[in-house]
């Protein structure tokens, strides 16, 4: 009789030793998974900061006017050449304000007809705006910096401070 109970304690034991190895071992994965959540939510809230400036870049794109089509038929792929040129530049400016740090930013003066731009744009984006033609292009208005204006990689995004 002892013996069965003997056998019948030990085997009480395991089972609460593999129960209570179970419990802690929920209990450290739970533990790390709040961690983890936390960690997503801060990296979920910088990416919404981020698309945010993207999104306030794109309004100040979109302020950028299409010229008027008042010309005569003749200079209508002019224009439409004028309005590629011009949607080319927006793009390339909105594609590339990403970086990771400062070293990566750069500060790019686009010479329209009628404008100087000046633009914080990544070392891609600067490469690409080099290649545009846009010395007989005519834009309706570019983004106003400041000359004291410095260069920055705020919150992933090349940018000045002001």
């Amino acid at each position: 009789m002892i013996k069965w109970l003997a056998i019948t304690l030990l085997v009480f034991a395991g089972f609460m030793a593999i129960l209570l190895g179970l419990g802690y071992l929920l209990n450290e994965n739970e533990k790390s998974t709040t961690v983890l959540k936390a960690e997503l939510e801060q990296a979920s809230q910088a990416e919404q900061a981020r698309q945010e400036r993207i999104r306030q870049r794109a309004t100040v794109s979109d302020d950028i006017q299409q010229p008027v089509n008042t010309a005569k038929p003749k200079n209508m792929p002019n224009i439409a050449e004028n309005i590629q040129v011009v949607e080319q530049f927006e793009q390339t400016v909105i594609n590339n304000l990403t970086c990771i740090s400062v070293q990566q930013c750069q500060i790019v003066k686009v010479s329209f007809k009628n404008a100087n731009c000046s633009v914080a744009i990544n070392n891609i984006g600067a490469s690409l705006l080099k290649k545009l033609k846009t010395k007989s292009k005519i834009i309706a208005a570019c983004p106003k910096t400041s000359p004291q204006a410095n260069l920055i990689c705020q919150q992933n995004i090349c940018t000045f401070e002001h």
